[in-house]
């Protein structure tokens, strides 16, 4: 397959842009522990609900390490989504924003976690089933997490295609991705009075129960004392 006129989206840009500052060029080198290190965050794996966390100045990402490798590689690049490209508390946002960072933190998982530009180094099978095995196997990524990857860069492509052969070489948006996340009925009020209390920001995805709330904070808790 021949993508040498691929053109890149801006996220595409700006994640190649991110791994060549951190001098990352090729899958194996694909490694959430010395990622996170190079970007100053520090990094947990813990019993609860990944999410990221930013305090004083400080982030954190907190990796459910009741997951399998594959999907802990997708979570990191969920929440690193967070960390690097969104703001503010999702305690205090109204739902409709947080299903809008919810939906840009998954795409950005989708092209961090399968970057383009290593994808175009691939010389991939013809038959789609060999081609996400060959993703899956590359990048440390579930089957389907690789066969949305996939779809994604060939609606990209293909889309480009078009537009190229209409008006010539151009830079075409990327597609609108679904909102998901947390919905408008979601309690998470524990969570959010703790946010407030230490003055700190939360990235939860999804809605959690009381339960799940009290362990994130009973972590986070811990994570106080050991640094205090």
């Amino acid at each position: 397959m021949n993508f040498s006129s691929y053109q890149f989206t801006p996220l595409e840009q700006y994640i190649r842009e991110l791994y060549e500052h951190l001098a990352i060029r090729s899958p194996h080198q694909l490694d959430m522990i010395d990622i996170a290190a190079k970007l100053n965050v520090w990094l947990h794996f813990a019993d609860i609900r990944s999410t990221a966390i930013e305090r004083n100045g400080a982030y954190s990402i907190i990796i459910d390490r009741r997951l399998s490798r594959q999907q802990q590689w997708q979570e990191f690049g969920h929440e690193l989504g967070h960390v690097l490209r969104h703001a503010g508390n999702q305690m205090l946002l109204p739902p409709s924003l947080v299903q809008l960072q919810e939906a840009q933190a998954t795409n950005f998982a989708s092209h961090f976690c399968v970057p383009t530009f290593m994808l175009l180094e691939l010389d991939l099978p013809h038959t789609e089933k060999e081609i996400v095995y060959v993703l899956s196997e590359t990048f440390g990524v579930e089957p389907l997490f690789a066969k949305r990857r996939w779809n994604r860069f060939k609606e990209q492509w293909e889309s480009y295609r078009f537009y190229e052969a209409l008006f010539g070489h151009m830079q075409v948006a990327e597609p609108v991705v679904a909102a998901s996340g947390r919905d408008a009925e979601s309690d998470l009020s524990l969570l959010h009075e703790y946010a407030v209390a230490h003055d700190g920001s939360l990235f939860i995805d999804g809605r959690l129960t009381d339960e799940e709330q009290r362990e994130i904070i009973r972590y986070l808790q811990q994570m106080d004392q050991r640094n205090s």
